[in-house]
Protein backbone atom coordinates (compact mmCIF):
# COMPACT_ATOMS: atom_id res chain seq x y z
CA UNK A 1 0.00 0.00 0.00
CA UNK A 2 2.83 2.51 0.55
CA UNK A 3 4.49 1.86 -2.67
CA UNK A 4 1.33 2.46 -3.96
CA UNK A 5 1.05 5.80 -2.20
CA UNK A 6 4.37 6.74 -3.12
CA UNK A 7 4.01 6.20 -6.73
CA UNK A 8 0.95 8.53 -6.77
CA UNK A 9 2.31 11.16 -5.60
CA UNK A 10 5.51 10.72 -7.92
CA UNK A 11 3.28 10.53 -10.81
CA UNK A 12 1.98 13.88 -9.71
CA UNK A 13 5.03 15.81 -10.56
CA UNK A 14 7.41 17.87 -8.88
CA UNK A 15 6.13 21.54 -8.14
CA UNK A 16 2.61 19.41 -6.96
CA UNK A 17 5.84 17.44 -4.65
CA UNK A 18 7.51 20.32 -2.86
CA UNK A 19 3.73 21.82 -2.47
CA UNK A 20 3.03 18.59 -1.03
CA UNK A 21 6.04 18.61 0.94
CA UNK A 22 5.63 22.31 2.19
CA UNK A 23 2.12 22.11 3.33
CA UNK A 24 2.95 18.98 5.41
CA UNK A 25 5.71 20.83 7.50
CA UNK A 26 3.61 23.91 7.87
CA UNK A 27 0.91 21.99 9.48
CA UNK A 28 3.59 20.16 11.50
CA UNK A 29 5.02 23.42 12.76
CA UNK A 30 1.62 25.15 13.29
CA UNK A 31 0.90 22.05 15.55
CA UNK A 32 4.30 22.65 17.76
CA UNK A 33 3.56 26.11 18.06
CA UNK A 34 -0.38 26.07 19.15
CA UNK A 35 0.73 23.49 21.98
CA UNK A 36 3.36 25.35 23.14
CA UNK A 37 2.79 27.79 26.15
CA UNK A 38 3.90 31.39 26.43
CA UNK A 39 5.61 31.86 29.25
CA UNK A 40 4.83 34.68 31.85
CA UNK A 41 6.74 35.95 34.67
CA UNK A 42 5.36 34.17 38.58
CA UNK A 43 6.20 35.02 42.22
CA UNK A 44 6.74 31.71 44.23
CA UNK A 45 5.59 32.40 48.06
CA UNK A 46 7.03 29.81 50.09
CA UNK A 47 6.73 28.75 53.74
CA UNK A 48 9.82 30.46 55.78
CA UNK A 49 12.85 28.35 56.68
CA UNK A 50 14.23 29.99 59.51
CA UNK A 51 17.95 28.31 60.00
CA UNK A 52 19.28 28.20 56.33
CA UNK A 53 21.42 31.09 54.71
CA UNK A 54 20.47 32.93 51.67
CA UNK A 55 22.63 30.26 49.65
CA UNK A 56 20.98 27.68 50.68
CA UNK A 57 17.23 28.92 50.11
CA UNK A 58 18.25 29.91 46.71
CA UNK A 59 19.82 26.33 46.27
CA UNK A 60 16.59 24.72 47.66
CA UNK A 61 14.70 27.57 45.09
CA UNK A 62 16.22 25.64 42.30
CA UNK A 63 15.53 22.15 43.27
CA UNK A 64 12.37 23.19 43.63
CA UNK A 65 12.10 24.51 40.06
CA UNK A 66 14.30 21.86 38.54
CA UNK A 67 11.64 19.46 40.19
CA UNK A 68 9.09 20.95 37.52
CA UNK A 69 11.21 21.74 34.57
CA UNK A 70 13.33 18.45 34.38
CA UNK A 71 16.49 19.76 35.03
CA UNK A 72 18.83 22.29 37.56
CA UNK A 73 19.36 24.01 33.65
CA UNK A 74 16.51 24.52 33.37
CA UNK A 75 15.95 25.80 36.69
CA UNK A 76 18.95 28.47 36.37
CA UNK A 77 17.67 29.73 32.92
CA UNK A 78 14.15 30.57 34.62
CA UNK A 79 15.27 31.98 37.77
CA UNK A 80 14.77 35.13 38.15
CA UNK A 81 15.65 36.19 41.59
CA UNK A 82 15.80 34.54 45.05
CA UNK A 83 13.83 36.38 47.59
CA UNK A 84 15.64 35.23 50.91
CA UNK A 85 15.37 38.31 53.34
CA UNK A 86 11.90 39.15 54.26
CA UNK A 87 10.43 36.42 52.44
CA UNK A 88 11.77 32.64 51.25
CA UNK A 89 10.51 33.10 47.67
CA UNK A 90 11.46 33.69 44.44
CA UNK A 91 10.80 35.12 40.64
CA UNK A 92 10.73 32.41 37.76
CA UNK A 93 9.92 32.16 34.04
CA UNK A 94 6.97 29.91 34.12
CA UNK A 95 4.16 28.68 31.69
CA UNK A 96 0.33 28.54 33.39
CA UNK A 97 0.92 25.03 33.70
CA UNK A 98 3.69 24.76 35.45
CA UNK A 99 2.70 27.99 37.67
CA UNK A 100 -0.33 25.19 38.62
CA UNK A 101 2.04 22.21 38.78
CA UNK A 102 4.37 24.03 41.45
CA UNK A 103 1.37 24.96 43.71
CA UNK A 104 0.66 21.38 44.52
CA UNK A 105 4.24 21.15 45.76
CA UNK A 106 4.64 20.72 49.80
CA UNK A 107 5.88 24.36 51.00
CA UNK A 108 4.88 26.56 48.41
CA UNK A 109 1.63 29.17 50.05
CA UNK A 110 1.05 30.78 46.31
CA UNK A 111 2.23 31.16 42.95
CA UNK A 112 0.95 34.41 41.27
CA UNK A 113 1.78 35.81 37.90
CA UNK A 114 4.16 39.27 38.18
CA UNK A 115 2.49 42.86 37.99
CA UNK A 116 3.96 45.89 37.92
CA UNK A 117 2.68 49.09 39.46
CA UNK A 118 3.02 52.58 38.17
CA UNK A 119 2.88 55.23 40.87
CA UNK A 120 0.96 57.99 39.42
CA UNK A 121 2.91 61.02 40.05
CA UNK A 122 -0.04 63.74 39.10
CA UNK A 123 -0.55 64.77 42.64
CA UNK A 124 2.49 65.73 43.47
CA UNK A 125 2.97 67.84 40.16
CA UNK A 126 0.03 69.67 41.33
CA UNK A 127 1.17 70.22 44.45
CA UNK A 128 4.55 71.57 43.13
CA UNK A 129 2.85 74.21 41.09
CA UNK A 130 0.50 75.28 43.86
CA UNK A 131 3.64 76.67 45.77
Amino acid sequence: MGLRVSKSIASLGKPIQCLMLFLLLLSSVLCTCAMEEETGVYIVYLKRREALTSEALEESHLRLLASVLGSMDSARAALLYSYTTAINGFSAKLTPSQANELKEKPGVLEVVPSQTYHVQDEGLRMMSNMV
